[in-house]
């Protein structure tokens, strides 16, 4: 599954966009063999209205902090906290708000407040990283995980095979809602190229298609993540190009069962639901040398240039 080597461990050259295409649909298609894979009734299902609602807001001085439910997939509502600059609204002082940058903040694990460990709700330290984005201007947005705190909602009764699968639809819808709202500066950024200055192709991009209604433009977004969180954003990104920078804080393993982690990988397997279908895949590449491990950073690869660092990141406009 090392898409980089030959059999033979020789390295190989990836020489054009339609090499590198069927390359990246082998490795979307391993991991979905993991994780399951997108709903058939995607991307119809983006036609469902959103449906936002405001349950809570909170005065937070730089930044407003809106408890929120969107609807994802039919019949379900997927808790996020929405962060508002107060640049961003309208009143007698400020008649003309701004548009600001919009990042999706992923939490990690974490069954009392779920989310609300990135806004301060919890007591954990170095986790409010939507909260500080939003002192710093941004417009951020925090969707729950299935099964954790108040998002209990079962990913099988709802179409997914993973609890992965169910984020990754979860954190897209969140990206649609971020499309939807005025003071969201969403435009895709004229920078974004492939590193030697020259911009991307439309083909480069899954869902480059200006002319399709359900095409997503390219390279609007960031998104962070720790751990549980970390790794859902590079996983999201595999299926969103809107995600233009990623940031993942402890967030990817090979998910190999060892001694020292087993605890770890037997949480991460209840929380991902991937029943035996992770243990059935490795157990069936070892031989091709720890094939998952292999996934893991091809997805890492295909995410290529929006892995980012927190400096980097943290420049994002």
């Amino acid at each position: 599954m090392n898409h980089l080597e030959h059999e033979d461990g020789s390295p190989r050259r990836i020489v054009s966009v339609t090499q590198w295409r069927s390359i990246r649909e082998a490795v979307v298609a391993a991991f979905e063999s993991v994780a399951g894979p997108l709903p058939l009734s995607w991307p119809a299902s983006r036609t469902v209205p959103l449906d936002m609602s405001i349950d809570e807001e909170v005065d937070c001085g730089k930044f407003v902090r809106r408890l929120i439910y969107y609807t994802a997939v039919e019949g379900s509502r997927t808790p996020a906290y929405l962060c508002v600059p107060k640049v961003c609204l309208v009143d007698a002082d400020q008649p003309e708000p701004q548009r600001r940058p919009a990042v999706l903040c992923l939490h990690g694990t974490d069954d009392e407040v779920g989310h609300g460990t990135v806004v301060g709700l919890s007591s954990k330290e170095n986790r409010s990283y939507a909260s500080e984005l939003a002192e710093r201007g941004y417009v951020t947005l925090a969707p729950s995980y299935p099964l954790l705190a108040n998002y209990q909602d079962d990913p099988a009764s709802r179409g997914f095979e993973s609890g992965t699968m169910m984020a990754i639809v979860d954190n897209m819808r969140g990206l649609d809602l971020l499309d939807s709202l005025p003071f969201v500066a969403n435009q895709t950024p004229p920078r974004f190229t492939n590193g030697n200055g020259t911009a991307l192709t439309t083909d480069y991009y899954e869902y480059g298609n200006t002319d399709d209604p359900n095409s997503y433009q390219p390279g609007r977004y960031g998104a962070i993540g720790h751990s549980l969180g970390g790794h859902n954003s590079v996983y999201t990104a595999l299926f969103d190009p809107r995600l233009a920078v990623v940031v993942s804080s402890c967030g990817l393993d090979s998910f190999r069962v060892q001694k020292t982690h087993i605890l770890c990988a037997i949480l991460y397997q209840k929380l991902s639901f991937y029943q035996d279908r992770l243990g059935t895949y490795i157990e069936g590449e070892l031989k091709k040398r720890c094939v998952f491990r292999r996934i893991t950073w091809m997805v890492m690869l295909l995410a290529g240039p929006r892995l980012a660092t927190c400096r980097s990141f943290l420049s994002f406009r």
